[in-house]
């Protein structure tokens, strides 16, 4: 699975730059699975709530100042 590879590629990236890893995720939904879609999102979207905004708009809205 190339996908895969890529998004455990991105979290090694994300983690060496003092980032959360769990900002990125990868789902396997059928197109016509719409419910598992909407679980998927929901709980996504829960996880990016829990974790803030991204560290990087503090970093940049520092240097900006």
């Amino acid at each position: 699975m190339k996908a895969k590879k890529k998004v455990l590629h991105v979290k090694n990236i994300l983690k060496e730059l003092g980032i959360e890893p769990e900002r990125v995720e990868m789902f396997n939904v059928a197109a016509s699975d719409g419910p598992s879609f909407v679980d998927f999102a929901r709980e996504m979207d829960k996880k990016i709530r829990e974790l803030g905004p991204s560290p990087l708009n503090e970093k940049y809205r520092k240097k900006a100042a």
